[in-house]
């Protein structure tokens, strides 16, 4: 299977694509309170996660089968991101300022990042030791993946 494109909808499901034929592969019922509101693939395309409001799931694409139900809060998810060896989850949400960390694996939550304002994008370096966190703070956090120590802010005119 070419590298999937995925999507999150309103009517609860993530619709996934073959890149190069456009066929559609599969529909996962993400299910939940409200629409899918993000969704995130794996570096290697074989796994997505799936986020909607209180809700985060990962999935296996080839097969649909559902891994982890990561964890329910009560917070409107934003933007997420799967480690490059897919073992670790990073989700934003908008509402509160959380960077939350999740083991792909075990389901098992590692912990909590503040940041101000709403969280709009998240993602992990490619050797997967910094996270990246911004939004309507107008400006980027880099969080240490291990501990969860901010490194650095790199400001910024708007939202990010």
């Amino acid at each position: 299977m070419a590298r999937p494109l995925s999507r999150g909808s309103r009517d609860r499901t993530v619709k996934l694509w073959d890149a190069v034929t456009g066929s559609l592969i599969r529909t996962l019922d993400h299910a939940g309170r409200d629409g899918v509101s993000a969704v995130a693939l794996s570096a290697d395309g074989e796994f997505v996660v799936s986020a909607a409001l209180g809700i985060v799931k990962l999935w296996e694409v080839r097969t649909g089968r559902l891994i982890q139900t990561l964890e329910e809060h009560e917070h409107k998810i934003g933007e997420g991101a799967l480690a490059t060896d897919s073992k670790t989850v990073v989700w934003g949400t908008y509402n509160g300022g959380d960077v939350k960390m999740w083991d792909a694996a075990t389901g098992k939550f590692i912990r909590t990042v503040k940041q101000e304002g709403m969280v709009l994008a998240v993602a992990f370096s490619p050797d997967r030791t910094t996270i990246l966190s911004a939004g309507t703070i107008r400006s980027v956090k880099l969080w240490d993946a291990g501990t969860g120590a901010l490194i650095r802010t790199l400001s910024h005119g708007g939202w990010v």
